[in-house]
């Protein structure tokens, strides 16, 4: 006896399917959902059903032509096709429009790590609490806006374990051991009440912008003389293949290279593939060699 709910497209992406998402996730995918609007125009106001592939394909095309980086436009994607696909799943449309649709990552451009002794020159470089961010990011691979608002509520000093809630699991934690050396700075600088942030004038800081977290570790690097190595990519855009996420591949890539198995690491990391914790690892020669090493030889 109830009437069917036929919502627009505005309706299901603003009111339905971005309002339940994390802040941090809303901020992510405000922008795209926007410009979806103003491809649509008026069409925004039309039932969700209305859309077709051919709409996804021709809005993905339009933002290709502005010369996004290549994870800009998967970004687009993604968005669109997890908020059709909750759609399906809620009965609402019977088919996710976006599915067909698929972008080709061309000449994606390796990020590369820091050894220890460049994380150690951009420590020794770095003033205030950008000293304690950069070893978070060192020895514990958070990515740079997780990292500056770690709390102490999550750091627990007397089991040297740092507890981080796992996106969308609720009541699920990653766990990540606290090395010996990180543990003797955290103690250092731990309050008696053991609240708030433990780099609380870094905390409130966005990622982006021209005032943001990133812009503000760019000139710690000119400092400490580590070369952050950018290069321009083919459509124009410049990429630094070396930043404060290089510190999540130098962790991953420590670990692989002292032998810890691959589901251990992502157990700290997070990562939810193979493929995707394939692309932080960099493993060294020696340590290939040494693997290579311990195939049984034929007999002579």
């Amino acid at each position: 006896g109830q009437p069917l709910r036929t919502p627009t497209v505005r309706e299901w992406l603003s009111n339905d399917w971005l309002s339940r998402k994390s802040e941090k996730t809303k901020k992510r995918y405000s922008g795209v959902v926007n410009a979806f609007y103003t491809f649509l125009g008026d069409r925004a106001d039309r039932p969700l059903k209305d859309v077709t592939p051919r709409d996804i394909q021709k809005h993905i095309d339009e933002v290709k032509l502005t010369n996004p980086a290549d994870k800009t436009l998967s970004l687009h994607l993604q968005a669109l096709k997890s908020a059709f696909n909750e759609a399906r799943r809620m009965q609402v449309i019977d088919s996710n429009p976006a599915d067909p649709v698929t972008v080709i990552v061309k000449d994606e451009i390796e990020r590369e790590l820091f050894t220890e002794d460049e994380a150690k020159l951009l420590i020794d470089a770095a003033e205030g609490e950008w000293k304690t961010l950069l070893r978070i990011g060192y020895y514990t691979a958070l990515r740079l806006t997780t990292a500056a608002s770690l709390r102490w509520e999550q750091v627990d000093l007397t089991e040297r374990l740092i507890r981080i809630p796992k996106p969308g699991k609720r009541g699920k934690f990653a766990l990540i051991p606290i090395h010996e050396s990180f543990f003797r700075h955290l103690a250092s600088i731990a309050p008696k009440a053991k609240e708030g942030f433990v780099t609380p004038s870094l905390a409130h800081l966005d990622s982006g912008g021209k005032r943001g977290l990133s812009k503000q570790f760019n000139p710690i690097a000119k400092k400490a003389g580590v070369d952050l190595r950018e290069v321009t990519r083919p459509n124009g855009h410049k990429f630094c293949k070396r930043s404060f996420h290089s510190l999540r591949h130098g962790f991953v890539s420590g670990l692989a290279n002292q032998g810890v198995a691959p589901e251990q690491r992502r157990a700290m990391t997070g990562h939810k593939t193979d493929g995707a914790h394939a692309r932080y690892t960099h493993l060294e020669t020696e340590t290939l060699r040494t693997a290579v090493n311990k195939l049984p030889a034929i007999p002579e």
